[in-house]
C-alpha cells in the first residue's frame, strides 16, 4: 500500500507569459485526461530526492510553462490552456511494498498507486495539468517517480523531454 506523506504545490520560479493557448483538433480529438508514466530507479533513495524535485520542478516550469496553467473551456466548446500559473502537484509517497512486489511493472492495480490520482470529478479549471509523485520502496532499495501528463499537452516525446530535463 502506498502511503501519501506530503503534497507540494511547486509553481515557475520567475515570471511566465500569460494568456490562453488554443488546442489544435486532434487534441480534443483524444482523450483529455492524464496519460500516467512511471520511471523506476533500483538506486538507493535518499531523503534529498523530493528536495531535489522540489528544487528542479520550478526552474524547468519556466520553459514548460503551460503545464504549470489549467485548461479550460469556452462558450464556444473548445478546451484551451489558460497560462495562469496556478502550479503542478508533486506527492511525497513511501509504500510497504518491495520492489520485487511489483513484478515487471506491467499495468496493474498496484503499479497505478505509484502514479498520483486525479480527481476528475472537480471543475476542469481546477485539476493540475501535471502531476509528480515520488515513492519510496520501504526497505530502501529504490524509488519510483510516477508522472501524470495532461494527454492534449504533451504527447510521449515531450513527456520523455520534460522528465529528462528535471
Amino acid at each position: 500500500m502506498v502511503a501519501i506523506v506530503a503534497s507540494y504545490s511547486v509553481f515557475p520560479s520567475k515570471e511566465t507569459p500569460k494568456g490562453h493557448l488554443w488546442l489544435s483538433d486532434n487534441d480534443h480529438v483524444w482523450r483529455s485526461g492524464h496519460t500516467p508514466t512511471i520511471y523506476v530507479y533500483k538506486a538507493k533513495h535518499s531523503d534529498d530526492t523530493i528536495q531535489r524535485l522540489r528544487n528542479s520542478l520550478p526552474e524547468i516550469l519556466v520553459h514548460y510553462y503551460p503545464l504549470a496553467g489549467r485548461l479550460t473551456l469556452r462558450q464556444t466548446g473548445r478546451m484551451e490552456v489558460d497560462c495562469n500559473a496556478k502550479g503542478v502537484t508533486l506527492l511525497q509517497a513511501e509504500t510497504t511494498k518491495s520492489l520485487v512486489d511489483y513484478g515487471d511493472f506491467s499495468p496493474s492495480e498496484s503499479v497505478r498507486e505509484l502514479v498520483p490520482k486525479i480527481d476528475y470529478t472537480q471543475p476542469i479549471e481546477e485539476i493540475p495539468l501535471l502531476l509528480v509523485q515520488s515513492t519510496r520502496f520501504h526497505d530502501g532499495e529504490g524509488f519510483v517517480i510516477g508522472v501524470a501528463f495532461c494527454h492534449p499537452l504533451a504527447d510521449g516525446l515531450a513527456s520523455t523531454r520534460f522528465i529528462n530535463s528535471c
